[in-house]
């Protein structure tokens, strides 16, 4: 087994469902997400989502990749210094907001979906924010404070096998390594990595839905690479989840070191 890797790329997605953001260093905490790590998502319709009292929720009350496919044209970042949340509509208009003003709010939940574009749309649509947006609630896909990790061969594995590059940001991963096995993220499941002066904890492997069908760059269903990894591997998993275990900083160039 390959024992160091390097980081590649750092990202965060702050809005569920758009396209995220680089990051040049991340200090995170242990058993956190990434810092404002999904921390808004599109209300499709009326929701289980009670702000006072953040819980998980399943993606399909949100706009989300795979049934919203074309909103993965929409990229935001957040302002940690003004506290703002800025996105890059459609048609390439950038929309600066105050995350804590709720008319802000809907009228950006109006510019940012339009039913003819973004699939179902179930009802009214509200842009909902996390209760404590640093580090706590996050609109992922699973209920654990997990961040996830991606392995570069294990794409580029899947990229020989449906004949076709590909971008890594299908993936939506908060870290990318490059330096491992194809797959060998997979065999580390229990094991503990240190990403700079940061530790995690592998958990369990990522399955995958078709949002990573998704071309980041087009937002258009091109590929079925669910059926390909279940094909290739007799199952449909890649990248793994793994839970923050030591405080610490991480950025590109840092090795991850398996401990």
């Amino acid at each position: 087994m390959t024992n160091t890797a390097t980081i590649t790329h750092l990202w965060r997605w702050p809005v569920k469902g758009l396209g995220g953001e680089d990051l040049n260093e991340v200090a995170v905490k242990a058993g956190e997400l990434f810092p404002f790590d999904r921390a808004f998502a599109l209300e499709n319709g009326p929701s289980d989502f009670d702000p006072a009292n953040p819980q998980h929720v399943a993606k399909r009350q949100f706009v989300c990749m795979v049934h919203q496919p074309t909103t993965g044209r929409l990229s935001a970042t957040y302002n940690e210094t003004t506290a703002q949340l800025c996105i890059t509509t459609l048609d390439g208009r950038t929309l600066t907001v105050d995350p804590g003003d709720p008319k802000t709010l809907e009228d950006l939940a109006t510019e940012l979906v339009d039913e003819g574009k973004t699939g179902p749309i179930r009802g009214a649509l509200r842009l909902c924010k996390a209760n404590d947006t640093t580090s706590g609630h996050g609109f992922t896909d699973v209920p654990g404070r997990w961040i996830s990790l991606q392995n570069q061969a294990s794409i580029d594995w899947l990229a020989q096998t449906v004949g076709a590059k590909l971008d890594p940001r299908r993936l939506r991963a908060n870290v990318l390594v490059d330096g491992w096995d194809a797959f060998e993220e997979e065999d580390l499941i229990g094991k503990t990595i240190a990403l700079g002066s940061a530790e995690i904890l592998v958990e369990v492997p990522i399955n995958r839905c078709r949002a990573i069908d998704v071309n980041p760059n087009t937002a258009a269903q091109d590929q079925e690479l669910v059926r390909a990894l279940q094909g290739g591997r007799g199952k449909p998993s890649l990248g793994i989840y793994a839970t923050i275990k030591k405080a610490g900083r991480m950025a590109p160039g840092d090795k991850a070191v398996v401990l």
